[in-house]
């Protein structure tokens, strides 16, 4: 679309001269993000910012951090006079919910309209995977009511975030990945 800088108003890209003050606007470049109102451009998300960001940031210091423990776990025995680590069955275990959630990150960033189902589906699998520990009381009951509120508060508020959310909607290009996840809002 066309935007006339005396009157502001959009036209289509073919437009010759303005529908209002009539200045010839057949060299003015067009715009991609104009308001389908016509009028000024709007700021349109198409780059990753916000909470958004925030969020996928999040995902990828919380993957380098699993990855060095991981590491970490596989290199101390090569190393001399360094106490060995293992990896405990939690820790190898809980590899699968980290997954889903940095996959879910991935798919963000690529602008796929599955990630908020994937997402939901990484809130399942750690509930399922913390669920686990309580029932084998590996869990303190002050850790329990953490996990509670981790595992349903957090889930909840979140995809609230991204069903609600204008950026969000703009920078995936549509409300595709509301349609497909598993609870909306």
């Amino acid at each position: 679309m066309k935007v006339c800088d005396t009157c502001n108003i959009a036209h289509n890209d073919d437009a010759k001269y303005c529908q209002k003050c009539g200045k010839d606007i057949e060299n003015v470049p067009p715009l991609l993000n104009v308001s389908s109102r016509g009028g000024a451009p709007t700021k349109d998300y198409t780059r990753l910012g916000g909470w958004l960001m925030f969020f996928v940031v999040m995902n990828f210091v919380v993957a380098g951090l699993f990855l060095f423990n991981i590491a970490r776990a596989f290199l101390t025995p090569l190393i001399p006079n360094v106490e060995t680590t293992t990896l405990s069955l939690q820790t190898m275990l809980s590899m699968l919910p980290f997954a889903i959630s940095f996959i879910s990150s991935i798919m963000i960033i690529r602008k796929d309209s599955r990630f908020l189902f994937v997402l939901q589906i990484y809130y399942i699998a750690s509930l399922i995977y913390n669920m686990m520990w309580i029932a084998m009381g590996k869990l303190s009951p002050g850790g329990i009511a953490q996990y509670v509120v981790m595992l349903a508060v957090v889930p909840i508020l979140w995809t609230l975030y991204f069903c609600k959310s204008k950026r969000v909607n703009a920078y995936m290009g549509s409300d595709e990945y509301k349609q497909k996840a598993i609870l909306k809002f």
